[in-house]
């Protein structure tokens, strides 16, 4: 257990601290690619812009059941994953609650801007899915 709340501590703090020293920059790096302080009051790549305490509390709503899914279940994959998503909903909940919106920074010019939290959230639902193709734990 002290493992995985280390390893989603180390996550948020990632997270929060590229943020930080991201404000207002702008950094070209390829021709496709570079670092630049975006708000983003919105989700989902950009939708429903400007309902923040909406999200705020759907976040909340989605952390507390996280949180409790993690406690319940015993599978190391499982927590993993579950670690995954808890620090990218934190860290973007963090965001909107001190910010009034979610920052994000790394811009593939191909693909929507995003940060950590967003890969951290992408990597845990891709764990989701591992788990209910490749086991039966979700199987009803």
């Amino acid at each position: 257990m002290k493992k995985f709340i280390f390893l989603g501590i180390i996550l948020v703090l990632i997270d929060q601290i590229s943020k930080l020293l991201m404000i207002d920059k702008s950094i070209e790096i390829l021709s496709f690619f570079s670092l630049n302080y975006i708000k983003n009051t919105g989700a989902l790549f950009g939708l429903f812009k400007g309902n923040n305490f909406l999200f705020i509390v759907f976040g909340i709503i989605v952390l507390f059941l996280l949180i409790r899914w993690f406690l319940r279940d015993k599978n190391k994959f499982t927590s993993y994953t579950l670690v995954f998503l808890i620090s990218g909903v934190i860290g973007n909940l963090i965001d909107r609650i001190f910010h009034s919106a979610v920052i994000d920074f790394i811009n593939f010019k191909f693909w929507y801007v995003f940060n950590f939290a967003d890969c951290y959230i992408v990597f845990g639902l891709i764990g989701l899915v591992y788990l209910q193709i490749k086991t039966d734990r979700f199987k009803y």
